[in-house]
């Protein structure tokens, strides 16, 4: 089993020494999970610290400059992390404010070049609003993960 404090010591590295990798890095991501470790059973424990043990000395050791390769390192390293906090510590997987808005936005341009009538209107921004309004603020939380954070 990997220490926490190791891990913990090598993401504050990372953090402080190379602050430009924090574009494909997901290290909020990280430290939530840093953060609420003790919140999960002993069984977990271990194959968690593994997990970010890994992928902590990858990223101090790689540089990823692509989408794709961003999108790989967290389906293998962080997704399966996530899936553990999300059954014993109350995470939440976070979809951005900002990504709601921009489909917010194409969908109310599409129905008015199709030039619907403002029921559509209505009822799309009144299932998305408060659908963002619950994505932001739990935005604020240490109880969530994301890819494109």
């Amino acid at each position: 089993m990997t220490d926490l404090n190791l891990i913990t010591e090598k993401f504050n590295l990372i953090v402080e020494t190379m602050p430009g990798k924090d574009k494909f890095y997901h290290l909020k991501t990280v430290y939530n999970f840093i953060h609420h470790f003790n919140e999960i059973d002993r069984g977990s424990q271990e194959k968690v610290g593994d997990l970010l043990f890994e992928y902590v000395d990858y990223i101090s050791k790689n540089d990823v400059d692509s989408y794709k390769d961003a999108k790989s390192l967290f389906d293998n390293f962080l997704l399966p992390v996530g899936s553990i906090y999300k059954k014993q510590a109350r995470f939440t997987y976070l979809i951005r404010p900002r990504s709601i808005v921009v489909y917010l936005v194409f969908l109310n341009v599409l129905f008015f070049t199709f030039r619907a009538s403002n029921y559509p209107y209505l009822v799309l921004n009144a299932i998305v609003l408060p659908f963002l309004y619950l994505m932001y603020t739990r935005s604020k939380t240490t109880r969530v993960f994301r890819f494109d954070w």
